[in-house]
C-alpha cells in the first residue's frame, strides 16, 4: 500500500503523539511500600547508590496533575480513523478513471483527503501538546470527509464497478464511524 506523503507524516505525527502521551502517564519509578524507608526513599536505592543521601528528594518523571489519561477505547478509535482514512485514500488513488467526469470526481475526492489530513494534523498537534484539539481542525476533518464522500458517491457509469471505489467508500464509512467513536470516547 503506497501512502501519500501527507498521510504518512500525519500517521507518524499522530503515533508519536500517542506514544508520548502514553509513556508520560507511566511512572518511571515507584517504590513498593515494603522497600521504602521512613524518609520515603527506597532502601534499595540507598544501598546501591551510597553517594545519594536519604535527605535528597526523588524527582518524578512528570507532575501527576499534568498527566492526562487516555482510555484504550479513545486510542483505538483514533487509530481506526487514521487507518481507515489511509486505506480509503489509497483505494481512491487506484480508481481506474476511464471516464473524464470520473477523473474530475476522483481529483475532488483527493482534495477532500488533503483537507481531512490537514485537520488531523492540527488535532494531533493538540494531542502532542496536551491541549484541546482546535475547533477549526475538527471542522476541517468533517469538511474533508464530507467532500470526499460526496465525490465518491457521485461516481457512476462503468467506473462505478471498480472494486477500488467500493473499498474507498467502505473505508471512508469506517473512518466516519471511528470519528464518532473518537467524539464519544476521547474526553
Amino acid at each position: 500500500m503506497m501512502l501519500s506523503f501527507l498521510s504518512t507524516i500525519t500517521l507518524g505525527f499522530f503515533a508519536s503523539a500517542s506514544v508520548v502521551q502514553i509513556v508520560a502517564a507511566v511512572p518511571i519509578w515507584s517504590p513498593s511500600p515494603a522497600s521504602t524507608s521512613s524518609t520515603g526513599v527506597s532502601t534499595q536505592f540507598q544501598t546501591t547508590h551510597a553517594s545519594v543521601s536519604a535527605a535528597q528528594p526523588v524527582a518524578s518523571a512528570a507532575p501527576a496533575a499534568n498527566v492526562t489519561t487516555v482510555s484504550e477505547a479513545c486510542t483505538q478509535a483514533r487509530l481506526d480513523i487514521l487507518v481507515s482514512l489511509i486505506v480509503s485514500e489509497d483505494a481512491t488513488n487506484k480508481i481506474n478513471a476511464t471516464e473524464p467526469t470520473t477523473k474530475t470526481t476522483v481529483d475532488a475526492a483527493k482534495q477532500g483527503f488533503v483537507v481531512t489530513f490537514t485537520g488531523i494534523k492540527g488535532i494531533a498537534g493538540g494531542i502532542f501538546t496536551n491541549t484541546s484539539a482546535p475547533a477549526d481542525s475538527r471542522s476541517q476533518v468533517v469538511q474533508g470527509t464530507t467532500e470526499t464522500k460526496t465525490a465518491l458517491l457521485s461516481i457512476n457509469g462503468t467506473d462505478a464497478a471498480d472494486p477500488n471505489l467500493a473499498l474507498a467508500k467502505q473505508s471512508l464509512d469506517s473512518a466516519i464511524a471511528a470519528a464518532s467513536a473518537v467524539a464519544a470516547e476521547c474526553k
